[in-house]
Parts: C-alpha cells; sequence; structure tokens
C-alpha cells in the first residue's frame, strides 16, 4: 500500500507539471490581463477614494486639532513687572496671584450725609462690598457718617492730609483744588440723570488716575447728581417769562441762573420754605425731591429740567495710604473702585436718585406739576451757557493747561452716556405722575428702571461680558 501510494503521488505531481507546462504562455498573458484592470481599480481607489479621505482628514482632523491647538493653547503669561497686566490676565482673582506682600489695612471711609441716606450709604456699602470680594481680609472700610469725621466743606483736604484715609467730596466746593475733575460741577454740562452723569464721569475717571491734580489722592469711584430743576411759582415757556424773577439759588450756578434773567438769591435751604411761603423768592434752582422735602412745592409748584446744573460726588482715597499697598494690591484696589460704581452703584441710582418716589408721588396726588419747556427754549439756555463754560476753561488753563484737552473728553463722553439714557427716560415717572398714572407705573417698576444695556466702556469690561 505504502509503495501504490507512493507512485500515484508521483504520477499527480508529474501530472501537474506538465499541465502548467503546457499553458504557460496563456497562462502568463492571462495573468497579466488580470492584473491589469486590479492595477487600474488600484490606482483609482488611491488616486480617488484615499486621496478624498486623505483629503477629508486633512481639511478636518487636522484642523479641528489646530483649531484646539490654538484654543487650548496657554495664554503668553503677563509681564510680572507690570502689575495691571498681572491683574487683568488673573481676572482680578485675588487666588490666582501671589498676595504674600499683601498688606492689612483698617480704611476710615468720611461721609458728610448721614448714615440712612441713601446715595450716601450706596456709595460706602458698594466700595466695602467690592473690597471684600476682591481682597477678602485685606481691606476693612468703617464708615465715619454725617461729618462725624470730616464735614462737607473740608473732605477734599481732609483726605489729602490724612484726617480720613477715604472720602466722599462733594465737588461742588473744591474748583481750585480739582479744578480739571470740578468742570463736572460747574454746571455748564448738559445733564439730566445720574445714571448718565455716573457712567460718563466714571468713565474718565478710571482713564485719568495720573491726572497732575490727583497728586495727594487717588480716584475710586464716584456719583452722579441729578441736575437741578427750576421750581417756581408759575409755569413758564420762555426766558422772557423768568427775567427778574428773585430764584434762590446754590453758589455754584449762580452765574448760570443770572445769565438766564434770573435774580440770583443766596440763602441757606432750611430757609427756603419760609422764603417761598412769604414771597422772597418765586424760584429755587433746587432738585424735585429737595423743594419737597423743604416742603416749598406748596408754593413752588411748578417744576421743569433746564439740561445743567449738577454736582456729582468723587470717593478718594489718601495717597500715601494707597502707595502703602505693593503694586498689585494697589491695582485690585482701583478695580474695587470700579466694580463699586458700574456693578453696584449703576444698577441701583435709577431707584436712589433718579427717581425720588416721594416727591413723584406727591406730583401724582397734588397740584405739585412738572412741565417741559420747549424746544427752543432749552436751545436758549445751552446758548447763554456755552459761554460760562468757556470762562471757565479760560479761567483754570492757566495752571492746569490740561483743561483744553479734558473739557472736550468730558463733553464727548457726557454726549455719549446721555444718548445712552436720554431726558426722556429719566422723566417717565414723572410724565405718570402728571398723569395720576404712578401707581400703574409702579407695579412694572423692576422692568420700568432696568438699564440700558452698558456702550463699550474703555479701561472697564463689564463683569457679565467676562
Amino acid at each position: 500500500m505504502k509503495k501504490i501510494s507512493k507512485v500515484l503521488a508521483l504520477l499527480l505531481a508529474l501530472t501537474m507539471v506538465l499541465s502548467m507546462a503546457a499553458c504557460g504562455g496563456s497562462g502568463s498573458g492571462s495573468a497579466a490581463a488580470s492584473s491589469a484592470k486590479p492595477a487600474a481599480a488600484a490606482s483609482s481607489a488611491k488616486s480617488e477614494a484615499p486621496a478624498a479621505a486623505a483629503s477629508s482628514a486633512k481639511s478636518e482632523a487636522p484642523a479641528a486639532a489646530a483649531s484646539s491647538a490654538k484654543s487650548e493653547a496657554p495664554a503668553a503669561p503677563a509681564d510680572p513687572s507690570d502689575p495691571k497686566a498681572v491683574a487683568e490676565a488673573a481676572g482680578y482673582d485675588y487666588t490666582k496671584v501671589d498676595t504674600s506682600d499683601w498688606i492689612n489695612l483698617d480704611l476710615s471711609y468720611a461721609a458728610f450725609l448721614p448714615e440712612g441716606n441713601p446715595i450716601s450709604d450706596t456709595l460706602y456699602y458698594a466700595l466695602a462690598e467690592s473690597c471684600e470680594n476682591l481682597m477678602p481680609g485685606y481691606v476693612n472700610i468703617e464708615l465715619f457718617a454725617g461729618g462725624t469725621l470730616v464735614g462737607q466743606q473740608d473732605m477734599l483736604e481732609g483726605i489729602m492730609t490724612g484726617v480720613a484715609d477715604v472720602g466722599m467730596i462733594d465737588l461742588g466746593p473744591v474748583t481750585s483744588m480739582l479744578p480739571v475733575t470740578a468742570f463736572w460741577a460747574s454746571g455748564c454740562l448738559e445733564a439730566s440723570s445720574c445714571s448718565a452723569l455716573t457712567a460718563a464721569m466714571m468713565e474718565w475717571l478710571q482713564n485719568n488716575y495720573d491726572l497732575p491734580e490727583f497728586e495727594n489722592i487717588v480716584p475710586l469711584s464716584c456719583q452722579g447728581i441729578i441736575a437741578n430743576q427750576l421750581c417756581t411759582t408759575k409755569q413758564w415757556s420762555k426766558l422772557d417769562d423768568i427775567k427778574g424773577m428773585q430764584c434762590c439759588v446754590p453758589g455754584t450756578y449762580s452765574e448760570m441762573l443770572k445769565a438766564m434773567g434770573t435774580v440770583p438769591v443766596s440763602m441757606d435751604t432750611s430757609e427756603l420754605y419760609e422764603a417761598s411761603r412769604s414771597g422772597l423768592v418765586e424760584g429755587a434752582f433746587y432738585t424735585i425731591g429737595m423743594n419737597f422735602l423743604c416742603g416749598s412745592q406748596e408754593f413752588l409748584k411748578y417744576v421743569t429740567v433746564t439740561g445743567y446744573g449738577s454736582s456729582p460726588y468723587l470717593v478718594a482715597m489718601n495717597k500715601d495710604v494707597f502707595n502703602s499697598m505693593p503694586p498689585l494690591q494697589q491695582e485690585f484696589m482701583l478695580e474695587a473702585g470700579r466694580q463699586a460704581t458700574w456693578e453696584i452703584v449703576l444698577p441701583k441710582i435709577v431707584i436712589i436718585g433718579d427717581m425720588f418716589e416721594p416727591s413723584i408721588q406727591c406730583i401724582n396726588d397734588t397740584d405739585y406739576t412738572y412741565f417741559d419747556l420747549p424746544q427752543e427754549t432749552r436751545d436758549a439756555i445751552g446758548e447763554v451757557v456755552a459761554p460760562l463754560r468757556q470762562q471757565y476753561i479760560d479761567s483754570v488753563k492757566g495752571t492746569n493747561p490740561e483743561i483744553e484737552e479734558q473739557s472736550q473728553e468730558i463733553l464727548r463722553l457726557n454726549e455719549k452716556w446721555l444718548d445712552w439714557f436720554p431726558l426722556e427716560r429719566f422723566l417717565a415717572p414723572v410724565y405718570a405722575a402728571n398723569e395720576g398714572k404712578f401707581a400703574e407705573w409702579m407695579v412694572n417698576v423692576e422692568e420700568n428702571t432696568k438699564l440700558p444695556e452698558l456702550l463699550d466702556i474703555e479701561g472697564y469690561v463689564p463683569l457679565a461680558k467676562r
């Protein structure tokens, strides 16, 4: 069996060899033809499908990788010698910076208005809250209200000399010491609401920390005050109607009211009620709210907006105290002032500053009345104010030449923010009260007092956009 098997195997092998030799030529051609199509197909597959795949891979995956690499690549480190750059790179997050050289400060904060005044209190608490948020445990601020530490007239000097570490300054009395900043309080700027003035002044301040007149103080935040209104015994429509009218006028605005044709009368605010009751004065250049608080709305029952006359507040810090902090902590303190104004004061100011509810309710309930002036009269007031503005600039530029350029920048910012929060928006609750519909307006008070979206701000990015 083994031999037969070997023979069969040998025969089978010989048969296969012969068969392959017999068809060798045709087999070779057939193989070439057979391999031509697969080669073309392979070539096509290589040049089309894989190419497309490669193209897709090149255009999608690597692009995504590049995009990912671009978005995930760490930002260039901030220059450690530039404290502002370091603070901004850290997002003003104290946990992301070196605070080993930071110091603890117990600061006194002087306010001339009594505790409980909503405007004064908001300025103080806004700064204290912002300091605690940005530098927790490092800065404590104690309030001394009602002039208990420094009075209104001496506030700037008190801060400069260190009687108070921080204080709230009325710009009206400090023209000679802060002549450029006091341009905001000269009475020569068109004004209406606290909201617009606060935004305009803060944008200017935060870009002028190095102003020469800030040699001994550091500006931190501010608060606009609504423009004074002219409260009178009669309704009027043109300047000739008030010519010769005796008006109680704060000293800052005497020249402006004189240029409008009235006869300014200087007196203490506490005397206004009796002066208006007795007929000694027929008008007063005060706000709707102040006229109401004095009780003189009973006699000076007609109120209108002239569009001028506002004296904002400045919150400033003693320069030596500020300089006692290391540079990075100083940057955090400046940011605390900015956040105090933009994030806390400004959103609240519509209620606490622009709209004094009791006085508007009085308009709603009594014959205390607001009236609009014709546009030509408002234009005429602007014409008499313009020369006074130039007089102010001329009186200052001898010792403060920067007033020329700064006054133009102040006017630009003032116009920018007036467009953002126009007079009509400010007067909306007053118009409602004139029609006896103030209660209806107050039903949606949150919506009605919501600020428009902030414009782009040079030197500050709102927290909501960070």
